[in-house]
């Protein structure tokens, strides 16, 4: 009977010493960070995406029509250099490239607006660009292109002998008065070689 009661005892001790055991294992993993027992996992928060400046747009563009220079702030960085493209009148469109950094263009002398008979309008873009990547575009519309007194009709033709002079009276005519000269000629001859042929 002791010896149950012994047997008895020694089991329960060892019953006890493993739940000791296993509750102690079983904390140890619940505490432990990146083990699957911590609970599920802090969400990763997403990075905030900055702008970029690298082909931001060029502002304050200008256009001068006495010196046909394009002119503008130069906004970007790294890039390759300045794409114009202008269009005079309706479709009479180019298009041109400069350096980085650079903030103004003259027009070629064989593409400028023709001030001679009429005003025409002009578009412009100005990009800036690095190999295939090009920014957003600053533009600009000029109507009535050619500056106050720069515009010279082309002259016509003058016509001699139609119109009187400005100040009013009779005009002089060169080629009817000596017309009017070689006829009074000719009738006096004529004359006078009548009158001889009657004596």
């Amino acid at each position: 009977m002791l010896c149950s009661v012994r047997r008895i005892k020694d089991i329960s001790q060892i019953v006890a010493l493993l739940l000791g055991v296993w509750l102690v294992s079983t904390t140890v993993l619940l505490i432990t960070p990146g083990t699957t027992h911590a609970g599920p996992p802090a969400p990763t928060a997403t990075p905030t995406e900055t702008p970029s400046t690298a082909l931001a747009a060029p502002t304050e563009v200008d256009f001068n029509g006495v010196t046909h220079t394009f002119t503008w702030r130069d906004n970007a960085t790294g890039e390759e250099g300045y794409r114009l493209v202008v269009t005079i009148g309706d479709s009479n469109t180019r298009s041109f490239e400069v350096g980085p950094d650079i903030e103004q263009f003259q027009l070629p002398a064989d593409f400028r607006p023709n001030c001679t008979d009429l005003a025409p309008n002009l578009d412009a873009s100005v990009t800036a660009f690095s190999g295939a990547s090009e920014g957003p575009p600053g533009t600009i519309s000029v109507t009535g292109l050619c500056p106050p007194g720069t515009i010279t009709p082309t002259p016509s033709l003058p016509i001699t002998g139609t119109e009187p002079p400005a100040g009013g009276g009779t005009a002089s005519f060169a080629l009817p008065a000596t017309l009017a000269l070689l006829g009074v000629l000719a009738l006096s001859a004529g004359l006078l070689r009548f009158a001889t042929r009657r004596t």
